[in-house]
């Protein structure tokens, strides 16, 4: 009888699902794993820039990267100002000019990646717009992508006028 409960052969069983080893160069590649298989890298290059070219179904671009995306960019951008503003303050409270020139300067980081991340977004979104399913989907998401940059567009001109 085995000690381990792993069946006669005295050792448990382990079934790489996932592809673990693999991927961690522990076993020699398969050739024969099919479509399912960790092949590694895309080979028609990274995400973002498959999505630029527009290469990706509609639906992945939209959910996964403009819509979660902004949320995930939003939840950074507002970690990193609130950080460095309660450090900036509790550090020297005296110093309260300093604190507000380091804000400044995180709020234009913050501002220049979301602004990069935005750009990407809206252009990915209008050219994977037609992998859409049926051609509403297409009209719609690029609707979205069309109000989202007015409102922009506008929020950028009264904060600079």
């Amino acid at each position: 009888m085995s000690e381990h409960g792993g069946g006669g052969d005295g050792g448990p069983v382990f079934i790489d699902v996932y592809g673990t080893s693999k991927r961690l160069g522990l076993e020699l590649p398969n050739k024969d794993n099919g479509s399912h298989g960790f092949e590694g890298p895309h080979p028609d290059g990274p995400f973002w820039l498959r999505t630029l070219k527009g290469e990706v179904p509609l639906w992945v671009v939209f959910w996964g990267g403009f819509f979660c995306g902004h949320g995930i960019v939003l939840a950074l951008s507002v970690a990193v100002m609130l950080v460095g503003v309660i450090m900036g303050i509790s550090m020297d409270p005296e110093r309260n000019a300093e604190s507000l020139i380091a804000a400044k300067v995180i709020i234009g980081v913050m501002g220049t990646l979301m602004t990069v991340f935005g750009t990407w977004a809206v252009i990915s979104v209008w050219r994977c717009a037609k992998h859409a399913e049926k051609p509403k989907w297409a009209i719609a998401a690029r609707s979205i992508v069309v109000a989202y940059v007015c409102v922009w567009s506008f929020t950028i001109w009264e904060i600079l006028a």
